[in-house]
């Protein structure tokens, strides 16, 4: 039975933001602990699954994961990289080990060093020279010439917002098992395209984006010898000399992959005006304006978003600018509903607030992490719930 590592690091950092994402922000599972945490939507479970049913002994190692934040850790990182090397170099002396299949996420940057995901691989392909390394990506994945030098392959997600993570582990689990049957080790290349898009701009269930996929889908599909096409549309705030969008093709041939990633590249180059907002864009007093002149015409709900510090992508979830503009605006105070405002991180804040359910507090929020784009906001109000251990 032939044997195939794994291991799996998540993490999409921006570097605009002062926190440091430290060890207790990780989820991280050791060898056999993965299989009582696989996940729905998750390329590790289709990897296991599809590698599993296959009839192919998995070496588990090791597995971590957080929520996109500030840069990451040196130190945890450089524990993280030394235990799955480890772990690599021991199971291959015990048996051969045949393959490696990885998940990643190809914008972790760590904190005053730089990406993640090239020297792990690096190190990887170290330990296995003469053998086979694929592994997925997100679709915002920024990529690297560590990352293009010492993988066989990368397979990215096709679909943003991400719901189709676990078919895009089994992709790769696939080429894995596509290259261990035939004995061929696949060709790739990879054509940096000089532009940055903000993640939204290039949702897939808009334009340009729904023509662009489904080109990448009909590539693989009907072109001779293509088995992985992706757009990584790279991650504008991990904010270094990486960052762009990237095409990346697997094939049978150099000359084949050669030829789509240049042919896709000038598809998506071609696009490049077409990268738009797909809603209204305006500044925080016009939105207000617009928003208030709404709730008067009756066209309810109304929905703000502050793309600026969207904790989505990695911002520090405590900027008060939008919410000192709704403070402020005497028109707020003559709304006949309230304002959900979700919302502002401040540990001190929240711990303020604990045993005082049903009081009002004197509170001094926000600006807490990121003090250099707002000031904190010094305001009373009513407790209505403390929720301690919050798992969502």
């Amino acid at each position: 039975m032939k044997r195939v590592f794994i291991a799996s690091m998540h993490h999409e950092s921006n570097a605009f933001s002062p926190i440091i994402t430290g060890e207790h922000e990780f989820e991280l599972f050791r060898k056999e602990e993965v299989y009582d945490h696989m996940r729905s939507n998750d390329a590790l479970t289709g990897v296991v699954q599809t590698l599993t049913q296959a009839g192919y002994e998995i070496v588990p190692s090791v597995f971590t994961r957080a929520v996109p934040n500030g840069e990451v850790d040196l130190d945890f990182y450089q524990r993280f990289k030394k235990e799955v090397i480890e772990i690599a170099k021991a199971e291959n002396e015990k048996k051969k080990i045949d393959a490696v299949c990885l998940t990643l996420h190809g914008s972790m940057r760590i904190h005053e060093f730089g990406e993640a995901e090239g020297p792990l691989l690096h190190e990887l392909r170290e330990v296995f020279p003469d053998i086979t390394i694929f592994s997925t990506l997100d679709m915002h994945a920024t990529m690297s010439k560590a990352m293009f030098d010492h993988c066989n392959g990368f397979v990215g997600y096709k679909c943003a917002p991400h719901t189709d993570c676990t078919e895009t582990g089994i992709h790769a689990a696939n080429l894995t098992i596509a290259a261990l049957e035939s004995g061929k080790t696949p060709s790739r290349a990879w054509v940096r395209v000089p532009f940055l898009v903000a993640g939204e701009k290039s949702a897939t269930n808009t334009q340009p984006m729904i023509d662009l996929i489904a080109e990448l889908k009909r590539t693989e599909r009907e072109e001779t010898g293509v088995m992985a096409a992706n757009y990584l549309m790279g991650f504008p705030w991990t904010d270094n000399h990486d960052c762009s969008v990237t095409v990346h093709v697997v094939a049978d041939t150099e000359q084949q992959a050669k030829y789509h990633a240049t042919r896709l590249a000038q598809c998506i180059w071609d696009k490049l005006e077409d990268f738009t907002f797909q809603n209204e864009t305006l500044k925080e007093a016009e939105a207000l304006d617009k928003a208030f002149a709404a709730v008067k015409k009756g066209l309810t709900p109304v929905y703000l978003s502050d793309s600026g510090d969207n904790p989505t992508a990695g911002a520090s979830s405590d900027n008060t600018t939008l919410l000192g503009y709704l403070m402020g605006d005497k028109r707020t105070q003559t709304l006949k509903n309230n304002i959900i405002y979700g919302g502002i991180f401040d540990p001190e804040a929240v711990e303020a607030c604990k045993g005082n359910e049903g009081k009002n507090v004197d509170l001094v929020f926000g600006a807490k992490f990121d003090r250099t784009a707002s000031e904190p906001i010094r305001a009373t109000g009513f407790v209505k719930k403390y929720i301690e251990n919050w798992t969502g």
